[in-house]
């Protein structure tokens, strides 16, 4: 019983240690004037990035992410998977040193899929201007709803902002709403 206790209090301290590391280095705040964007039109919004320590960063990139929620019945129970449909990275900057101490304003603007790119298939396949292609591609989704006893579907979005770098990375992210 004693190593149940050990190991919990080694995972929060873990935690709690990464969470000040990262703290230490500095943060990043995402501000957004609006939360709500139409289907094909690009996601905008700027960061504050500060550092207190003095950093190397690797990556500085803008991510608009799609996780699809599907709930469905197996038997009488409730189920649901989760799994990311939609990612759109834009680098801002690439191996750039932050001063310590400085607090710096950036913008950002990422591509939203248009409507109908972000269903049930991913939005990765590619089937070009084709009418015959697009209706198959329609019914393969029809077909795998109901062969999969699908009820309700969401798609819930996320823009996150990112810099990577050696040790723990700044992020912040922020939950948008895709209409369309």
């Amino acid at each position: 019983m004693i190593w149940v206790y050990i190991t919990v209090a080694v995972i929060l301290i873990s935690v709690i240690s990464y969470y000040v590391t990262r703290m230490m280095k500095g943060s990043i705040k995402i501000l957004m004037t609006t939360s709500s964007f139409g289907s094909g039109e690009n996601v905008t919004g700027g960061f504050q990035l500060t550092s207190k320590k003095s950093l190397q960063g690797d990556l500085l990139k803008a991510i608009l992410i799609g996780k699809e929620t599907v709930r469905y019945y197996d038997g009488d129970e409730e189920k649901s998977r989760t799994k990311e449909c939609y990612r759109d990275e834009v680098v801002l900057e690439e191996g750039k040193k932050y001063p310590a101490g400085k607090s710096t304003k950036y913008e950002f603007e990422i591509s939203s899929p248009s409507q109908g790119s972000s269903g049930s298939v991913d939005a990765s396949i590619d089937v070009g201007d084709s009418k015959v292609a697009k209706v198959a591609l329609n019914a393969a989704k029809m077909i795998g709803q109901m062969s999969q006893g699908r009820h309700r579907s969401r798609i819930d979005w996320r823009v996150e902002v990112r810099l990577e770098m050696k040790g723990v990375d700044l992020a912040d992210s922020k939950k948008v709403y895709i209409n369309g």
